[in-house]
């Protein structure tokens, strides 16, 4: 038989990591697209450097998620999660 308490504690992992993956992974990826688009306006017209910033954290965000669901610790999937968003949002801090 179950322990019940272990399958919730499943049930919460599952739950977390799914949180992981699309919550702070699109978060990631909207701040991703933010900084690309600062950076691409140098180079190009502003209409092509969003098309391009919007493609490439499509791409970004698809790694991401197959990033977390492939990551066995939680514990590593957190650490990296919050370096990568905290990391892209003072970037942009600093850019915009």
């Amino acid at each position: 038989m179950i322990n019940t308490d272990s399958k919730h504690w499943y049930a919460l992992t599952i739950f977390y990591r799914f949180f992981l993956a699309f919550i702070v992974g699109y978060l990631c990826a909207n701040y991703f697209a933010f900084n690309l688009t600062l950076l691409f306006q140098f180079t190009m017209e502003n209409a092509e450097a969003i098309y391009l910033a919007a493609f490439i954290s499509i791409f970004f965000f698809i790694v991401f998620v197959i990033y977390s669901f492939i990551t066995q610790s939680l514990k590593k999937l957190t650490t990296l999660s919050v370096i990568t968003l905290s990391s892209l949002f003072f970037l942009s801090k600093m850019l915009g």
